[in-house]
């Protein structure tokens, strides 16, 4: 069963078997961003950046995103994934390197990404 096109969800555990055919448990962190990016192509990019950010911090717009917010995005995910590689994540995505992820940094990364 594929996700709708206007589901804010990305991969499900049905359509993540078509980006992980070898089935190892996780995709490349550059394949996230290019179906990412194709998955929000057509629509008000700022609108979906800002829906997505809420995803990550629960429904706080203001954020930041933290370690407790990934971890909780990837038990929703049913992802076993190690807190130093959430830290890791975090680090790459904030300006200041440090363990959470505000608004702007988020939007930096979706630029770099090529999303907004």
């Amino acid at each position: 069963m594929d996700t709708p096109s206007n589901s804010p969800l990305i991969f499900t555990q049905d359509n993540l078997r078509n980006y992980d055919p070898d089935d190892e448990g996780f995709i490349t962190y550059e394949l996230f961003l290019e179906v990412a990016a194709m998955k929000i192509k057509d629509r008000d990019k700022k609108e979906e950046v800002e829906k997505a950010f809420s995803l990550f911090t629960g429904g706080d717009d203001e954020g930041p995103i933290t370690l407790q917010h990934l971890r909780k995005v990837a038990k929703v995910l049913n992802e076993n994934v190690s807190d130093d590689t959430l830290r890791e994540m975090l680090r790459e995505a904030s300006a200041s390197g440090g363990m959470d992820v505000n608004k702007r940094d988020f939007e930096d990364v979706m630029r770099r990404a090529g999303i907004l």
